[in-house]
């Protein structure tokens, strides 16, 4: 039995103390304020064992042990029950979660590093393609082709162009999926598939996708031969500590060939032709080559640990699985590297890999991000970029999303930016996009958002690519994005920013890292 699962059942064994007794005191002594004391020491005992249990914790950065700490002071009994829903990693995570187990040794069983260990041979500076190959065995791949999809209108026709393709298997990897255009479409370009022949599998994550999903329509896809899993699945209890470490991840992956990648999820918002919506700017990636192989692999990772398709499912052979995986290579030079960060890594690549990125720029550093609440080593990394003189930009969302507090989050941060040199912007409308342009060849993009939440918490995968066509692209997208923001600066910050607001963004300050 692990010390976590000892210490959970400590702790709901003292519950059962503290209950019965304040009974015991009132029948003997028939006095509550015996027992009320009873019960407070008792209380007072349960936080100094959590407390402690947290700060030699390994796995938690400081700012998340204050965090807690705080909220036990604030709410004594209640902090407790919201670190057992929220702060551990459950047990049903945590034992499917061997770095050294299964995940991994599907990488390794699938993936091709005869390239990887060339490049490292030539790299001759230390960088995050070396870091992610050395500590988590991620292959980097060469033969690959890129297609940047700029326009939200433009998603639903390349999903519907690349189903369409399809010859032998379709992947649907998606946070959310909500009732509406853009769901009812690609069902139905899934069934057709899939009466043709294709297999098709289709993951979604259940609280991304909580009370937005059309029940039917999922019931008729599962009728018509499609394979419906659901990431990490509402249980007996859905208060539970794994209800917390969700996928975010988006993923639609054709034939092991070729992958559209990006921001995006399947609700109509993202086209942006829902009523009354927020408009909505993402960037996507159509990728082909080799590296689509390690998506799919990450996939099938999370499909065989954490859905529940193995209670419905069991089909899926090594021999099939082998022959789903066989690797496309395409005619273009793209060099790439996929990367995942999970709960339960003791190192986090997505957010290591931004830190070393960050503090090697030799000249520029450009951002494109919805939600601003970095961990500390990052805005470190961004503030020391912009202290030694590296030209630093951020565009960040103008207008808020379905998160009331994701705009007062992101301009908390404005004034320390604005003292270490860092330019940021504020876009017109809901930027989604997440893509980080470092230098004239280095590109980082994928699922992540750059808050504690992304980079520590959720189930996320990130793309490396070394290419300069490809930055001068990414420029230019971030230069066509200028044409439709405001640049901040003390005077903005000062008019726009009131007693209230900074009120409010000390006390999401606070739990920031919870966010």
């Amino acid at each position: 039995m692990n010390n976590k699962k000892i210490l959970s059942i400590s702790i709901f064994s003292l519950f059962l103390l503290i209950f019965y007794t304040g009974i015991a005191f009132e029948i003997i002594y028939n006095s509550t304020l015996i027992g009320v004391y009873i019960v407070l020491g008792i209380f007072y005992a349960l936080n100094l064992i959590v407390g402690f249990f947290i700060l030699i914790s390994k796995h938690r950065s400081t700012q998340t042990k204050a965090c807690w700490l705080f909220t036990f002071l604030l709410l004594p009994l209640i902090g407790i029950l919201l670190f057992l829903i929220f702060g551990t990693i459950p047990f049903s995570i945590k034992n499917k979660m061997d770095e050294d187990g299964f995940k991994n040794n599907l990488f390794k069983t699938y993936e091709d590093n005869t390239y990887s260990v060339k490049f490292i041979e030539k790299e001759k500076k230390w960088s995050s393609f070396k870091f992610n190959n050395g500590t988590s065995n991620a292959a980097i791949y060469k033969k690959n082709e890129l297609e940047i999809v700029k326009n939200n209108c433009d998603i639903l026709a390349k999903c519907i162009s690349l189903i369409q393709r399809a010859k032998k298997t379709i992947i649907v990897q998606m946070y959310i999926i909500e009732n509406g255009v853009f769901l009812y479409t690609i069902a139905n370009e899934l069934i057709k598939k899939s009466k043709d022949g294709v297999k098709v599998y289709f993951m979604y994550d259940w609280v991304g996708s909580f009370r937005k999903s059309n029940s039917k329509l999922i019931r008729l896809m599962i009728k018509k031969g499609i394979d419906v899993s659901v990431f990490n699945p509402r249980g007996f209890n859905p208060l539970k500590s794994s209800t917390n470490f969700r996928s975010h991840e988006k993923n639609l992956i054709i034939d092991n060939k070729t992958c559209l990648y990006g921001s995006f999820n399947i609700a109509d918002q993202y086209l942006t032709i829902k009523k009354n919506a927020n408009i909505f700017k993402d960037l996507s990636f159509i990728i082909s080559g080799e590296i689509v192989n390690s998506m799919s692999i990450n996939f099938f990772a999370n499909y065989f640990q954490f859905s529940n398709a193995k209670k419905k499912n069991k089909q899926i052979t090594e021999k099939n699985l082998k022959n789903i995986l066989q690797v496309y290579q395409a005619d273009n030079n793209l060099k790439m590297q996929f990367i995942s960060s999970a709960p339960n890594y003791t190192i986090k690549n997505i957010e290591d890999s931004l830190m070393q990125t960050f503090l090697n720029a030799k000249k520029r550093i450009r951002i494109i991000n919805p939600f601003f609440c970095p961990t500390s080593v990052v805005l470190r990394a961004l503030n020391i970029a912009g202290q030694n003189n590296i030209d630093v930009e951020i565009m960040l969302p103008g207008k808020k999303s379905e998160k009331n507090w994701s705009l007062l989050m992101n301009r908390s941060f404005y004034s320390c930016l604005l003292r270490n040199n860092v330019k940021v912007y504020e876009y017109s409308t809901f930027v989604h996009a997440k893509c980080f342009i470092i230098d004239d060849d280095l590109s980082i993009f994928g699922s992540s958002n750059l808050d504690n939440r992304s980079l520590k918490i959720n189930f996320e995968n990130a793309i490396i690519a070394k290419d300069e066509k490809l930055n001068s692209n990414l420029n230019n997208y971030f230069d066509k994005m200028l044409g439709n923001s405001i640049m901040i600066d003390k005077q903005w910050i000062k008019k726009n920013i009131r007693i209230k607001n900074k009120i409010q963004q000390n006390i999401l300050n606070v739990y920031k890292p919870l966010v």
